[in-house]
């Protein structure tokens, strides 16, 4: 999702238009991966022999006004929300699981990802192996880095403490590729910093961020559909 993108939602949720900010930027892609969000976690918890958990049994316990359900959704889900005051920009979090594994006393957060898969082939044709998207060869991407980062915080927020996040991408319908991201106080630093500046900077004062490579015309127009009606 391009900056311009979210902006414009956000802008719209702060307008009172429901469907602005709905949205939809969702791709075939990231629909078949929310879809079969359940079968991939079951799947790779069986795989790694880890406890799968629904968000709503953690939320449960420390249910105090900044946690809610989104029944009425495809897939319902869990949503926590930053407390007042702990963060200029408004925050949520929305986990798509968490796990239980070995002797670890905390539960681990899960993101799931659904990863297109860079494919080798011979002279010939023939397939020889399935690797890793170059976005995730060297490590976790940073986007969801990032995103993990922001749950934990809004986690810890809310009276929930993990051991580390599990970013899993499930892989040409077989594979997995799993990264374990743990707390970083200088990587949720910088992100709070520029989310709150996007927030009071731009979506506060109705000012779009830049276009970039993300951008579509749908959001362009999207973000600036006001002046051109």
């Amino acid at each position: 999702q391009s900056a311009l993108a979210l902006y414009a939602r956000k802008r719209a949720a702060l307008d009172g238009d429901v469907d602005g900010a709905a949205g939809d930027d969702e791709t075939r892609k990231m629909r078949a991966g929310r879809i079969l969000e359940r079968g991939i976690a079951e799947f790779w918890a069986a795989e790694k022999g880890v406890e799968l958990i629904e968000p709503i049994e953690l939320a449960l316990p420390v249910l105090k006004g900044g946690v809610s359900s989104t029944p009425g959704t495809e897939l319902a889900g869990v949503v926590f929300d930053m407390p007042p005051g702990r963060c200029l920009a408004p925050l949520s979090a929305t986990p798509d699981y968490f796990a239980r594994a070995g002797d670890e006393p905390l539960p681990y957060l899960v993101e799931i990802k659904n990863v297109t898969p860079e494919l080798r082939m011979d002279s010939d044709g023939k397939l020889l192996e399935r690797v890793p998207a170059p976005s995730w060869k060297q490590g976790p991407p940073l986007i969801y880095a990032i995103q993990v980062m922001q749950q934990m915080a809004v986690l810890r927020e809310n009276g929930i403490d993990v051991a580390a996040a599990f970013l899993v991408g499930f892989m040409g319908g077989d594979e997995f590729v799993e990264y374990e991201i743990p707390w970083d106080d200088e990587l949720w630093a910088l992100s709070r910093e520029k989310l709150e500046r996007f927030w009071t900077e731009n979506v506060l004062r109705s000012s779009p961020p830049l276009i970039d490579e993300h951008t579509t015309s749908d959001q362009v127009y999207a973000a600036y559909r006001k002046a051109a009606m």
